[in-house]
């Protein structure tokens, strides 16, 4: 594949509360703007704001912080 979710380099977010997709201005919106570096993640579109992705060029030790 050519897109990020086809490589297993991207994932969609849900909002189990709202039984959809993250959308901005909502609670699991400010969550993730608060924490998704902590996790490794980004939010490279804006106009998708359930779309994150692996912030690049992770080392092994900080792989593994996640990990655990």
């Amino acid at each position: 594949g050519r897109s990020n979710h086809e490589k297993g380099l991207a994932i969609d977010v849900m909002d189990m509360c709202r039984r959809g997709a993250v959308q901005r201005g909502t609670r699991a919106d400010r969550w993730l703007n608060r924490n998704i570096r902590s996790y490794g993640f980004r939010r490279p579109m804006n106009y998708e704001p359930w779309h994150i992705e692996p912030v690049k060029y992770l080392n092994r030790p900080v792989i593994q912080s996640i990990a655990d």
